[in-house]
């Protein structure tokens, strides 16, 4: 299989055979934190550097919160962002954060959020437009073999995923470099947030991690841990390799298995109460959807992986567009101003590869001219009918 010119279903039919032969299979030790002790894990030495999205959804409000009430005084109007998932389609989201920079009234946000591709994309939303160089590079600069290494089939059998994500790692070590890590310490402690999104695939529950805190910490390891927690947002799985991170709970030693934060949402935005932000302060929501909304019609293949491709991406695009409506459903509750940018219904490219640089390219024109001639967010939403 060349990884080149093979797509996302090419890696669901390999699984399907991996599976079959999966009980002769050795896979690597893994220490799951029992569900007893689940809520109390912590990692060594960094406490209160995630949240659980659900449990801890007041905690997390509170720090949106505190993020909107450290924004410079007299500025009245205070933007926070979310950029969903969406693979090879996260093109769009760069160029429309890109194309934001050229029209020159790209905000500095308080608060960036970011699920699967969409984490990729928030450090470079959250350091601006001085960093958009990086941002454009990593979306249309790269193709497969700087993103992952195709495992041999039977060595697979004793790994946690179909390719090794080593090419992804060293590009982001290059892309979020020390200066990148030290900018983001910085506005961290001028109060600012970054967040993403991953899926603690034991317990499976959203964890939400404080990417700034982690830069922030002193820790010698803090890059390495900010680059693994990105990779973990992004992280599809049986595809790409799980993140194990060393934690601690009742004074026991475990580790936790993280992947795609796409599993469990597709865009989160914590919005705090009109209370909690003051008075004198409005926020304006944006939301970046790296996909369509409307259903995108195609005819599908009678085939298994055409199937479940197409079954993946219809649940994807679903689950995008409930997790926009509530998103925007608190936005009203809380008297906050709810933008939503996405892939117009004419845009008809199709990738059939995973990381295609063609189309990444064109999805990052689109992005990139749409929001740069003033046409990028829009205060509606559609419903679950095609796009005309």
């Amino acid at each position: 299989m060349n990884p080149r010119r093979s797509g996302w279903g090419h890696f669901i039919a390999v699984a399907t055979t991996l599976l079959l032969a999966a009980g002769c299979a050795t896979v690597r030790t893994h220490v799951a934190v029992p569900p007893t002790l689940t809520t109390l894990a912590e990692l060594p030495g960094l406490p209160g550097v995630r949240y659980a999205a659900v449990e801890d959804e007041a905690q997390l409000e509170a720090a949106v919160a505190a993020a909107v009430q450290a924004a410079p005084a007299g500025q009245p109007e205070v933007a926070i962002l979310t950029v969903s998932g969406g693979g090879s389609r996260g093109g769009f989201g760069a160029g429309v954060l890109c194309g934001w920079s050229e029209r020159g009234d790209r905000p500095e946000f308080q608060v960036v959020c970011g699920v699967s591709s969409g984490a990729l994309i928030a450090p470079f939303a959250f350091l601006g437009p001085g960093f958009d160089q990086r941002l454009r590079a990593a979306f249309t600069g790269l193709s497969n073999h700087d993103i992952y290494r195709v495992r041999n089939p039977l060595a697979a059998l004793d790994n946690d995923s179909l390719v090794s994500t080593e090419p992804l790692a060293r590009t982001l070590a290059g892309l979020i470099d020390q200066e990148a890590l030290q900018r983001i310490a910085e506005q961290h402690r001028r109060g600012r947030r970054l967040f993403v999104l991953s899926t603690d695939l034991d317990a499976q529950r959203a964890v939400v991690w404080d990417l700034g805190a982690i830069a922030a910490s002193g820790r010698p390891d803090a890059g390495e841990l900010f680059h693994r927690v990105m990779l973990a947002s992004s992280a599809m799985p049986v595809a790409f390799p799980p993140q194990y991170f060393p934690v601690v709970a009742g004074g026991r030693a475990f580790d936790e298995m993280h992947v795609d934060g796409g599993l469990m949402v597709q865009a989160f935005l914590p919005l705090p109460s009109r209370e909690a932000v003051g008075a004198g302060r409005r926020l304006q929501a944006y939301a970046i959807l790296n996909g369509k909304l409307g259903g995108d019609w195609m005819s599908v293949s009678p085939r298994v992986v055409a199937i479940a491709t197409r079954t993946f991406h219809t649940i994807a695009r679903t689950q995008s567009l409930i997790n926009l409506r509530e998103i925007a459903h608190r936005a009203k509750e809380v008297d906050a101003e709810f933008r939503c940018a996405r892939i117009p219904a004419h845009f008809s490219l199709q990738s059939h590869t995973g990381f295609n640089q063609a189309y990444m390219q064109a999805l990052y024109e689109l992005g990139r001219t749409t929001m740069r001639d003033g046409a990028g967010f829009s205060d509606s939403l559609p419903g679950l009918a095609p796009d005309r």
